[in-house]
């Protein structure tokens, strides 16, 4: 909120003193109601639905697309979808090349997942920004919806694009391996995330390296650091998972039994822990207790697990009939 509160601060400054329209008054206006949206609620910690009420008696004196952008999103983050889109609506009739409006519409329709409704939106408004960073952001939001709706491809496309200008980034990089995984394309993701890796030093890439060379049986190049990372952590059962992976036998059944003694013994009934969750259903399915692993797959998705993990949980499932 206060990165795009004080866009909207430079923007409107910037045209005050371009276009020198308006008054010293008027101008001196325009910030009172830009710090009043922005950073008193910041201060106050104001709830979204307070934050509607003051932008709604700012619209009431003069609407702007602005205010109208603000509030859609606060709608958004509330699940009023039906309002947010009028707002946004509003915003764009009222400045049809309105950036933040053009973006919110984009996370509003994804919200709502009309992910290839959001998709259209979002190259929409790529055919007129020239702006490399609100380019990026786009083509970041536009690749997850493609992704989401099963058009891997121009998802993989998109990513590639993203990645020229930051080869770095790592949530790229992930959903590039998401990407990949989805289309079978396993040993070339593995080779891409070992780059990766090399070039960040994420955990987490390094994590989804060994689990990918896991998937498409390269056992012994994983198991290498598999064994390091067993020796050097303090928490195993991550790890206890994968080397049971690479075994064969009663060492795949001694390594599960630690992994799930351990994850039971972290796991809060009252508050489970979702990356514990699929780490029990992986496991569970691994030894073949098949009703024992759905329990913890259902659990762990009704609190938000998806994607590849999840993916990885079912394949073991139905590889344990």
């Amino acid at each position: 909120m206060m990165r795009n509160g004080f866009a909207i601060l430079f923007q409107k400054h910037r045209c005050a003193l371009s276009a020198r329209r308006g008054s010293f008054l008027t101008y001196c206006r325009t910030l009172a109601v830009v710090f009043a949206i922005v950073l008193r609620p910041l201060l106050a910690h104001d709830s979204p639905e307070h934050v509607i009420e003051q932008l709604t008696e700012l619209l009431a004196r003069e609407p702007a697309p602005d205010l109208l952008t603000q509030r859609a999103m606060h709608y958004r983050l509330l699940r009023e979808f039906e309002k947010a889109s009028g707002d946004i609506e509003s915003a764009l009739a009222l400045r049809p090349d309105y950036y933040p409006a053009q973006l919110e519409r984009v996370k509003l329709l994804i919200a709502e997942e009309k992910y290839s409704n959001a998709a259209a939106a979002a190259s929409a408004s790529l055919a007129l920004r020239s702006d490399g960073e609100q380019r990026f952001v786009l083509l970041s939001l536009r690749a997850q919806a493609l992704s989401t709706c099963g058009r891997h491809t121009e998802a993989l496309a998109d990513c590639s694009s993203l990645l020229e200008s930051r080869p770095d980034d790592v949530e790229i990089l992930l959903l590039r391996a998401n990407l990949r995984w989805r289309a079978g394309q396993l040993r070339q993701s593995a080779a891409e995330l070992s780059e990766a890796f090399a070039l960040t030093g994420a955990a987490v890439l390094q994590e989804e390296w060994i689990e990918t060379l896991l998937d498409c049986g390269e056992f012994a190049a994983a198991r290498e650091t598999i064994e390091k990372e067993l020796s050097e952590s303090r928490l195993k059962s991550t790890w206890l998972i994968r080397r049971a992976r690479c075994q064969r036998g009663d060492a795949v059944r001694n390594d599960l039994a630690r992994a799930i003694a351990e994850i039971d013994l972290r796991l809060r009934p009252e508050r489970p822990d979702l990356q514990l969750l699929l780490e029990r259903a992986h496991a569970t399915a691994l030894l073949g207790l098949r009703a024992e692993a759905e329990r913890s797959l259902k659990a762990a998705m009704s609190a938000g697990a998806n994607g590849i993990c999840v993916a990885r949980v079912k394949a073991a499932l139905e590889n344990s009939h």
